[in-house]
């Protein structure tokens, strides 16, 4: 795997364990802010929300990696986990318990998880 460090021949600064920290720490603490978002916003409106602000982190990701942009690669991946974390990653284990039967609630479960690997290998 090469990191974003190889890639830009050393003009990226920031090392894969550090980057690995910061996203460590982000997570649980926007996953508190998360919970309070869900108390004023709703599911729906969270959801949303989370979905196109991801899209966006998503677009602005490549638009980065095509330009070269190694630090902007870096926020927006930040903020890509930051966001799910605010806005989606809180409850969106809620959904096939409420909506599914068991096996289809298996299923579900089973392609959540398959969607959450491919993004983190993909991201």
């Amino acid at each position: 795997m090469i990191t974003l460090a190889e890639k830009s021949e050393g003009s990226f600064k920031i090392t894969p364990q550090v980057c690995t920290a910061i996203l460590g720490i982000i997570n649980p603490v926007m996953s508190t802010v998360g919970i309070i978002s869900y108390t004023y916003l709703g599911r729906r409106t969270n959801i949303m929300i989370g979905h196109f602000l991801l899209m966006i982190c998503h677009t602005m990701i490549g638009v980065c990696m095509v330009a070269e942009l190694y630090y902007g690669v870096f926020i927006f991946i930040t903020l890509f986990a930051t966001v799910f974390q605010i806005f989606i990653g809180n409850f969106s284990f809620l959904y096939p318990a409420e909506v599914c039967t068991d096996i289809s609630q298996g299923i579900a479960t089973g392609f959540l998880f398959a969607t959450m690997l491919t993004l983190s290998l993909t991201v």
